[in-house]
């Protein structure tokens, strides 16, 4: 339970962060584990065989969090299609693990229901896509072409790229808390001027969190199995023919849920 929810904060959609920034969101969201898993509180002596003592479950969590932390060599990401965290094998944004679930690969299904979920998203999160497409390509032209072959390329290398993507990371998340119009996130991240109009047509942002993202945030004890009942009958006074219905507790947890789902979930057969 404590770990599933850990894992919900410090490496759900941290993907492009930092094992420091994942430790910040961790601890900015549940305090009380700062004393447990703050790997700047281990011995930083070089000892193979290291031995450490907990005395509770409680504890030990935290003990593995701080090693976790300490280290950049591996981190956990969460498989956009399945759901399931998995160790990404290199370096670079990985979204999709090497399961098959129903029968296929996540890569495989992750990646054609993906096309579902940015035909959903607005212009500006759309043209944004574009940009960073596009400045990715220069880079990888830039950087593997010989230093000769390089007159006509855009000057764009590793550093250049890292410090557009951060910028337009965080104007993209201005933009969806509603800090920028969608004109001004463009005109944000469009450093190259690549775009010939700013126009878009305003669309309604996601919500910052959801429901069941805030019940994870408020506890770190947050159980599912403790909060949904088994089933619940409800009547819907505002259709034109009311019926009751029965709610499952996987029928409340998707509705809590909702908008920040599995792609399985989300657009798989039901």
């Amino acid at each position: 339970m404590y770990l599933r929810n850990v894992l919900e904060i410090a490496c759900d959609g941290m993907e492009r962060a930092t094992q420091q920034e994942r430790f910040q969101t961790l601890i900015g969201t549940y305090p009380e584990l700062q004393p447990l898993c703050d790997p700047a509180l281990l011995s930083h002596t070089p000892s193979k065989g290291q031995v450490y003592a907990v005395n509770s479950l409680f504890a030990l969590l935290g003990l593995e969090l701080a090693l976790y932390f300490r280290q950049d060599k591996q981190r956990i990401a969460r498989c956009d299609y399945c759901w399931l965290y998995f160790i990404p094998k290199t370096r670079k944004e990985t979204h999709y693990c090497d399961r098959k679930t129903d029968g296929f690969p996540c890569k495989q299904r992750g990646s054609r229901f993906k096309r579902n979920l940015d035909a959903e998203q607005d212009e500006a999160l759309l043209a944004c896509k574009r940009l960073r497409d596009r400045m990715y390509a220069r880079m990888l032209r830039y950087t593997i072409a010989l230093p000769e072959n390089r007159q006509g390329l855009i000057p764009v290398d590793y550093m250049e790229y890292d410090a557009w993507s951060e910028n337009a990371r965080l104007a993209r998340i201005d933009y969806l808390d509603g800090k920028l119009t969608g004109e001004e996130f463009l005109r944000k991240i469009d450093t190259m001027h690549d775009l010939d109009d700013y126009t878009v047509d305003e669309a309604q942002a996601p919500p910052a969190d959801t429901v069941w993202q805030r019940m994870v945030a408020r506890n770190i004890g947050f159980d599912p199995e403790m909060h949904y009942p088994e089933a619940v009958m409800q009547l819907d006074l505002g259709s034109d023919d009311p019926q009751w219905q029965t709610c499952s507790a996987d029928d409340l947890r998707r509705r809590d849920q909702d908008g920040h789902q599995s792609l399985r979930e989300k657009y798989g057969k039901k």
